[in-house]
């Protein structure tokens, strides 16, 4: 079986087994102490139902700019599998890939079964936002025709019927 649609969303570091050893002391040291933040009526409204805690607590960010990573603490861990399949026994018509990094091919061969090099494709995008620490293409708000832009931009006309069937 074999993962599809491989992107930075379900790509994830796995944290150290010595993580969980931490005591409170080492990991406030280490990551800083709980940012609290006061639980109040956007209406100014006092007091807070019952219930309702007075404080909220931010997430800890535990990652760290990819230049900092050393080959020991690069141990990947995948999520969101669920749409496994093996392309010899099943076929590919669509990419779920985010648009930013989606294949030219999904768009413009959709009656043609996806195989590697879409999954190429997505890799070296993935691969290019971690080393470059930030995407090649910008998808903010970008639709199907920005995206087809901002490729042709970068990369130049796509190859064989896709370039033709912009042009």
């Amino acid at each position: 079986m074999k993962q599809r649609t491989l992107h930075l969303g379900n790509t994830l570091l796995k944290r150290s087994p010595e993580f969980d050893q931490l005591s409170i002391e080492r990991l406030y040291e280490g990551y800083g102490e709980p940012e609290l933040d006061p639980v109040t009526h956007l209406d100014s409204k006092p007091p807070l139902p019952p219930g309702v805690p007075s404080h909220g607590i931010s997430p800890i960010l535990l990652g760290k700019a990819s230049k900092d990573l050393t080959i020991k603490e690069a141990r990947i861990l995948l999520k969101d599998c669920s749409k496994a399949l093996s392309p010899s026994q099943e076929l590919k018509y669509e990419s779920r890939a985010p648009l930013v990094i989606r294949p030219p091919e999904a768009r413009f061969e959709c009656r043609k079964p996806l195989f590697f090099p879409p999954d190429i494709w997505t890799l070296v995008f993935s691969i290019w936002s971690i080393i470059a620490q930030r995407p090649l293409f910008e998808g903010f708000l970008a639709t199907q025709d920005d995206m087809t832009c901002e490729h042709i931009d970068a990369l130049g006309i796509l190859p064989g019927q896709m370039g033709s069937t912009i042009i």
